[in-house]
């Protein structure tokens, strides 16, 4: 989203915290306009030292994919992961004061838990959520799914010629 941004013409900042050992960063980003904000927590040694979180089990599990299911199990997979790095980034002063001197004139939070929403409500920043998944059976209507535009395919679809297709 950030490269389509400043591919654009606008001035983009990329505010990146550290929930999880994101060690494959190269060409994440891909324009040389946009300014990179990495926020390391104070337990960033801690992370170096786990395993790189792919969150492989959310691509083809049965449980991920059954919406009542994944409602319990997805959010506090998420929180442990994020609680400790949230917790820091709600009470960081400092980068609250670095934050706001920068005037930014609005957020684009993933949706991947509270602290985006939070973190721009204390900026007092107006904030643009985006949710980096096509089809999420929980928030569906919320992004104006299902959509045959954005569909992928689910476990068990079939695509042609086995849908029954003719060509």
């Amino acid at each position: 989203m950030a490269d389509v941004i400043a591919d654009h013409g606008h001035n983009v900042t990329l505010f990146q915290p550290f929930h999880i050992a994101m060690k494959n960063l190269d060409g994440l980003v891909k324009s040389k306009n946009i300014e990179i904000i990495n926020y390391y927590p104070d337990h960033y040694e801690e992370l170096l030292k786990s395993e790189a979180e792919n969150f492989a089990v959310l691509w083809d599990s049965h449980l991920f994919n059954n919406p009542v299911l994944s409602s319990f199990t997805m959010s506090k997979m998420f929180m442990e992961k994020f609680e400790k790095t949230d917790t820091q980034l709600y009470l960081d002063t400092n980068l609250h004061a670095e934050l706001k001197s920068r005037k930014f004139d609005v957020a684009i939070a993933e949706t991947f838990g509270a602290a985006p929403f939070y973190l721009t409500h204390l900026l007092a920043l107006p904030c643009i959520p985006i949710l980096s998944t096509v089809r999420f059976e929980l928030i569906n209507e919320l992004f104006g799914q299902p959509s045959a535009l954005g569909y992928i395919t689910r476990d068990g679809s079939k695509g042609a010629p086995d849908a029954g297709f003719n060509g």
